[in-house]
């Protein structure tokens, strides 16, 4: 039988893959809800907006390739992550009122924890 249609094997997710998934779903909710929601976004820059919009995006299919254990995955959800935190690092001491300032800190913390998670050892061995 060929190697094309066989059953694919089955994955073992470590526990740090999962729970990166699922912060990674949560970053990008919250980017895209921040530019959907009216009201939640005055008083941060459009293009921060924006970035954080497309970067919510990108995330979405990023963090399906994570969950299936997919070298790609890991690689965009790392890429998505630092951008985030990067981008987020401004909000601390730039930002202009306490929404935007606990939003960039909530942001930069869970960008920080999901690259430690995707990177850890037993998560790396899990990667197709």
């Amino acid at each position: 039988m060929s190697r094309a249609f066989s059953a694919p094997a089955t994955i073992v997710r470590p526990p740090a893959v999962a729970i990166a998934t699922v912060l990674m779903v949560i970053l990008a909710v919250a980017n895209i809800a921040l530019i959907v929601i009216p009201g939640a976004s005055d008083d941060i820059p459009m293009l921060a907006l924006i970035g954080g919009l497309i970067l919510g995006i990108v995330a979405l299919p990023a963090s399906v390739g994570l969950w299936r254990c997919r070298r790609w995955g890991m690689i965009a959800t790392v890429v998505i992550s630092v951008l985030n935190f990067v981008s987020s690092v401004p909000g601390i001491a730039l930002g202009s009122s306490a929404f935007a300032i606990v939003s960039s800190v909530i942001l930069t913390v869970v960008s920080a924890v999901t690259i430690m998670l995707a990177l850890a050892r037993d998560a790396r061995a899990s990667y197709v």
